[in-house]
């Protein structure tokens, strides 16, 4: 682990310590009389996890000091110690196992069956109190704290609102119907207001150490991949993350390889995140620090990876997980599981709602600025973030529950807002134009019986011959830098008729439209891609299914109107209004509209057969699936924060289309041209039927016809599809 002072030393300080120390004994104190009050109902069973969490604390916890303290971390090679964790972990995750959500209080219509409107916040606290999981086992009494503290609030308040000596009787009243209209506004209100103090007044440590964690890291994680015994799966329960049959399928296929195949997977991925800074121009020697996040099961290939990443010259840093409403990500951080309750997840997505306002916002601002300027040679040090994940997960669709908490319009305006801002911030200090990023992604067990088959022909794939791709893929760029507008027209069912304007070209010999894209920051190779005139951009996105977010969208169905859009569907859902935030949620972000950010053509055909062969199509992540046709992706262009920078191709010719009129804005209002999202919509090649490049003169150059590539120069791409 790179030797960083961490601002978050607090944590070390005896006087708080001895304060926080205090403090948990009373609320644990409070906590047994709590469960002792109550049967069967939410009250019991949040206090008995609570319980078991604090079992736990005794056990990773050395003489009262908390993360960042005097952890017990040898015990991490320690068998029983292992034990223990794993035991307590699957026990503590009871309730997220798919058989057990339905019926447990986690479940929002659960808990609003038992407490009526107040059930909401419950339900959303016990979700917050299951993040508590990964925190205790590495220690981290202060946030074990913190919100048990807020659960005494919340039923001190219940019982004080409904005139009631306990939530047990509390609860009969409710059931009963027994209770007065007052009783529960009042309950709802109070509550409400204790949810929005706790959110406001814990900013300083929430939103710090959010902060402080994205920068150096979770030196708990760090240390759980460089130094646990990796010959016995155990190890992974010291995470605190949910582990499925993902997690171990991955370590038991990996356990297999050769020390050489873990090394040229790990060399790839290394390769890939320093060829960004390489084909980019940008300048590395400044930095001394990489963001990296890795699948768990994964710790062999992540293990060599830090190590490869060291002899370039960079530490990584491994970020706690962000379990919580206010910073958890749906891309993963740290070490990753893929085995969490995704409806749970869906259920409360929007908890947040609870205690977001205005003033809450500001203090989040207040926060976060305040912590950079603190860390800001740390900041400085940060080179980008190299991400490894897994693709192939079970189909979900997922359902909408009445009793979820949902964002309120002006809850989306504040968000937006807020990503605006927050993009800003971080851009001041580690900007964009001088860090990169690389993406490789493998197969999880879940995705079939052919999981071995399908990860050997992955690991192919992620290797392929750059050079030889780049030529093929140059025959494409130099057709399209004939034209000013790409006509893409779908196949059979699909709708698609768009036609995308391309930026001039004023001095061919020296500039291009398109960047010749291969296996380097987006593994694997197989795209060319622009950022298209937003200006004569119009028409209609079809495309019959795609996986977007961890979601599975039907007919999904975009309209533009010079480059912005216009209208979107889906038909996941009978109701509209479920279908509307689904689309919010994932797509659109709460924007009322976005841009078209980058038109891309895949050339990928041999992970379109991959695909096809073994009939995971839908269980194929984006980042591959976006190289097996044309895509188009909403939101930002590829190049944003970094517009300004000279971008090349390798013969030489700049990339010139890395604007479009909306990033253009940021001279003017920085909050205005970025949305701080980028969402890739991938056309299947058996869904196009033409793509075909218009110049200014009215001739044609096909590209693509009826899924086949036409291009003298391109027909190679074809002979993999003849296994079809």
């Amino acid at each position: 682990m790179p030797n960083l002072n961490r601002e978050k030393n607090y944590l070390c300080d005896e006087d708080y310590m001895d304060v926080l120390t205090e403090r948990l004994t009373l609320v644990r104190d409070r906590i047994e009389t709590v469960h002792a009050e109550n049967h069967n109902n939410i009250f019991e069973e949040v206090s008995d996890f609570l319980g078991r969490l604090f079992s736990i604390l005794d056990e990773t916890v050395d003489d009262g000091i908390g993360t960042q303290g005097k952890l017990k971390r040898s015990m991490m090679r320690d068998k029983n110690h292992l034990m223990l964790l794993e035991n307590a972990n699957r026990d503590l995750c009871r309730n997220l196992e798919e058989g057990n959500y339905a019926g447990s209080y986690l479940n929002p219509d659960v808990a609003a069956a038992e407490l009526g409107d107040t059930g909401k916040f419950f339900s959303a606290l016990f979700m917050e109190l299951m993040g508590l999981i990964p925190v205790t086992f590495e220690g981290n009494m202060e946030l074990t704290v913190i919100f048990s503290e807020l659960f005494i609030e919340l039923y001190d308040l219940m019982t004080d609102n409904f005139n009631a000596g306990t939530c047990d009787e509390v609860v009969s009243k409710i059931k009963s119907g027994s209770y007065e209209k007052e009783e529960m506004e009042k309950s709802v209100k109070s509550i409400s207001d204790a949810f929005h103090s706790h959110y406001h007044d814990y900013a300083e440590i929430f939103d710090r150490d959010s902060i402080v964690n994205l920068l150096y890291g979770d030196p708990y994680i760090y240390d759980v991949l460089m130094n646990a015994d990796l010959s016995d799966p155990i190890y992974m329960y010291a995470y605190g993350e949910k582990i499925g049959s993902n997690e171990i399928g991955l370590y038991n296929y990996l356990k297999k390889s050769s020390e050489d195949d873990i090394t040229a997977m790990a060399r790839t991925y290394v390769k890939g995140y320093l060829d960004g800074f390489r084909i980019t121009e940008r300048d590395l020697s400044s930095k001394k620090t990489v963001r990296m996040i890795y699948p768990i099961g994964m710790e062999r290939v992540a293990r060599k990876s830090v190590l490869l990443f060291k002899e370039a010259g960079l530490e990584c840093v491994i970020n706690e997980p962000g379990s919580f409403s206010y910073n958890r990500r749906n891309g993963g951080n740290g070490a990753c599981s893929s085995s969490e309750n995704r409806q749970a997840l869906y259920d409360h997505s929007d908890d947040k709602s609870l205690y977001l306002n205005r003033a809450y916002f500001e203090r989040k601002k207040e926060v976060i600025e305040d912590t950079y300027v603190k860390n800001v040679e740390a900041a400085s040090d940060l080179s980008g973030i190299a991400l490894m994940e897994v693709f192939g997960r079970e189909d979900f669709n997922p359902v909408t529950k009445d009793n979820s908490v949902k964002y309120t319009a002006d809850d989306g305006k504040l968000i937006t807002e807020y990503m605006s801002v927050l993009g800003e911030i971080r851009n001041s200090y580690i900007p964009g134009d001088e860090t990169s990023f690389t993406i490789i992604s493998y197969p999880a067990p879940s995705i079939g019986p052919d999981f071995e088959k399908i990860f050997e022909e992955t690991v192919q794939i992620n290797n392929l011959d750059s050079d030889h791709w780049r030529q093929i893929q140059q025959y494409l760029i130099d057709a399209l830098d004939k034209g000013d507008k790409v006509h893409i027209t779908g196949a059979g069912e699909n709708r698609t008729d768009i036609t995308v304007s391309l930026h001039p070209v004023v001095d061919p010999a020296r500039e291009t439209k398109f960047e010749n894209c291969v296996a380097d920051v987006n593994i694997p190779a197989g795209e060319v891609f622009t950022s298209p005139k937003l200006e004569g951009t119009n028409g209609t996105l079809h495309v019959s299914h795609v996986f977007l977010g961890g979601y599975e969208f039907r007919n999904l169905e975009l309209v533009f109107k010079d480059g912005m859009v216009d209208k979107i569907h889906c038909s996941n859902f009978s109701d509209e209004d479920a279908n509307r935030k689904l689309i919010d949620d994932h797509i659109m972000f709460h924007h009322d509209t976005l841009p078209l950010g980058e038109f891309a053509i895949g050339t990928n055909t041999l992970a379109y057969v991959m695909a096809r062969k073994y009939d995971i199509e839908s269980k194929m992540d984006i980042l591959i699936a976006e190289k097996t046709g044309p895509h188009f992706a909403v939101g930002d262009t590829c190049y944003s924060y970094a517009e300004d920078v000279s971008v090349h191709n390798p013969d030489g010719k700049e990339i010139i289309a890395r604007d479009n009129s909306v990033s253009a804005l940021r001279k003017i209002d920085p909050s205005k041209a970025y949305f701080h999202c980028h969402t890739d919509i991938t056309i299947p090649y058996d869904e196009l039927g033409k793509i075909e490049v218009i110049s200014e003169d009215g001739g044609i150059i096909t590209l693509i016809e009826n899924g086949r590539f036409v291009l003298p120069g391109t027909e190679e791409l074809n002979t993999p599809l003849e296994e079809l």
